[in-house]
């Protein structure tokens, strides 16, 4: 049995920066031969920058998840809300429909509202704002609010187009700027699709002489007053068939699928019932 010997020819602590291969020593007979080499300045100087790149990116990495979790309890909080302000009981369902996330998604993100505090899930499976959740997600709506007034009153911007850029913007506004919007539009005005703050419960509408185009009757001319702006395709559509706040339709059938006829100014339509239901009106009583 031949013993190897080995001499060591190379720092066994080193690693070779080409190779990856740590050298623990050189059998005598291989003595001359080249083996990995020991990592020069260069090379531990790339190395460090690369560490240091990595590094970076991966701080950048976390910093964007907490903002996409900061954004994403914004939004649960707004929603659930928002449901609230229209008469909902809020449930996982509801979530999951209005966010358009599927329900472990939403299992998941109760899971982190209750741990911090923000909402309350009772035996019935209602989703509750605690005060706390609650003043969270008021101030959430409030900057879409003031965002879409601004983007409106001062950009000039259309009202089918300021929906999803306040919905970006909202989360990014800071408390210095809320305050300048507040202090300038103020929070009472409403915004560009006739909306306050909050939304209205469709019994305190009707309590003012609102009612949804769905409920509409035929034959009689309205003023369009607000109109549901979560669904920016909806929005879309509906400036597209040209109705829009402030303008006039008048009823002129309710089809038996559930359709409703209507003559804008700009000519004759038929709308479904998602889009009737989603634009409230006020009757015109001039001739």
């Amino acid at each position: 049995m031949v013993v190897k010997r080995y001499n060591c020819l190379a720092n066994p602590l080193h690693l070779s920066a080409l190779t990856g291969v740590t050298c623990l020593g050189t059998p005598v007979e291989n003595r001359g031969q080249p083996c990995a080499r020991s990592p020069s300045p260069d090379d531990l100087k790339s190395q460090k920058t690369r560490g240091t790149r990595s590094q970076l990116a991966n701080y950048h990495e976390s910093d964007s998840m907490k903002d996409a979790l900061h954004v994403s309890k914004e939004n649960y909080l707004k929603a659930i809300l928002e449901a609230e302000a229209e008469g909902h009981a809020v449930i996982s369902a509801t979530l999951a429909h209005w966010l358009e996330v599927s329900p472990p998604a939403v299992t998941m993100a109760l899971k982190r509202l209750k741990r911090d505090h923000l909402v309350e899930v009772g035996n019935d499976g209602i989703v509750r704002l605690t005060p706390i959740g609650r003043e969270a997600a008021y101030r959430t709506a409030l900057r879409h609010h003031l965002i879409e007034r601004m983007l409106s009153e001062v950009f000039g911007m259309q009202w089918d187009e300021i929906h999803e850029e306040a919905e970006r913007l909202e989360h990014a506004v800071s408390p210095a700027f809320e305050a300048k919007l507040r202090e300038k539009l103020g929070e009472a005005g409403a915004c560009p699709h006739g909306n306050a703050v909050l939304p209205e419960s469709p019994v305190k509408r009707k309590l003012r002489g609102e009612v949804p185009l769905s409920e509409a009757a035929e034959g009689k001319t309205y003023t369009v007053i607000s109109l549901h702006e979560r669904d920016p395709k909806l929005l879309k559509f509906l400036h597209q068939m040209g109705v829009g706040p402030s303008g006039t339709l008048k009823v002129v059938k309710k089809n038996y699928d559930q359709t409703v006829s209507i003559e804008l100014p700009t000519g004759a339509s038929i709308l479904g019932r998602p889009a009737a239901e989603a634009v409230w009106l006020r009757l015109n009583n001039r001739p």
